[in-house]
């Protein structure tokens, strides 16, 4: 008999617990993943300094679970933020990007601004981005 409880509270509590956090995690839905390489474009009226707004921004994208990595135009020091739900926000403490993902794409297509760039000063500045197909989720951890 003291070998049979010793048994259950051995094998039968681990197994109880394993189950019981399985069931739980049940309940869990992952991010959307946007991991990959997105080109953006500025709205048509944005100006840089009195100069066109470069036709394109290039970013790298690095996801785990909610939180982003993004490397825009190879700048020296990458974006940091969050996913929640389908909003974006990174930030390196000087440029912002807030944006949103588009509904009815499948996260290949999202429009927000990008702040903080020395060109158009204070102003933030619409773009709009789309992922890059062959690159869509292969950077996602």
């Amino acid at each position: 008999m003291k070998s049979v409880l010793i048994y259950l509270i051995l094998v039968g509590l681990p197994v109880y617990g394993v189950y019981s956090i399985v069931r739980m995690g049940e309940k869990l839905t992952p991010p959307v993943s946007i991991g990959g390489v997105w080109r953006f474009e500025a709205a048509p009226d944005s100006v840089c300094g009195g100069h066109p707004f470069p036709d394109s921004l290039v970013a790298t994208v690095d996801q785990s679970g909610p939180n982003l990595r993004v490397q825009l135009n190879k700048l020296a020091n990458p974006l940091a933020g969050k996913l929640t739900g389908t909003n974006l926000d990174v930030t390196n403490g000087h440029l912002r990007l807030q944006a949103t993902l588009a509904a009815d794409t499948s996260a290949h297509a999202m429009t927000g601004s990008l702040s903080g760039l020395t060109c158009a000063g204070t102003l933030p500045v619409s773009v709009s981005g789309k992922r890059s197909h062959s690159a869509a989720g292969s950077r996602a951890h």
